[in-house]
């Protein structure tokens, strides 16, 4: 294999590290994300590895949107109201 295929074939390998696009229609960087550490049992964090595998989603990405999802449908309509005006003040103060 000649040099050119060589440096292609290395630039091609594993995935891009970007995250969503964001509003001009740029990719974010996944290392500008801030970093959240959780204890998680191993049984669930087998089955976030095993979901992420089967289905091409990353795995910070599925916990993302399992967040997404449990703040928009298991909230109240309070709850999710006193939730903007929190993370209002928490984005505030950083």
């Amino acid at each position: 294999m000649n040099q050119k295929a060589t440096q292609e074939a290395k630039r091609k390998r594993g995935r891009p590290r970007r995250g969503e696009m964001d509003a001009a229609g740029k990719p974010e960087l996944i290392s500008e994300y801030p970093k959240l550490a959780v204890y998680m049992r191993p049984d669930l964090k087998n089955q976030l590895t095993a979901a992420a595998v089967i289905t091409g989603i990353p795995a910070w990405k599925l916990v993302n949107l399992a967040i997404e999802k449990y703040l928009r449908e298991e909230l109240s309509r309070a709850d999710r109201a006193a939730l903007t005006v929190v993370a209002d003040r928490v984005a505030a103060n950083q």
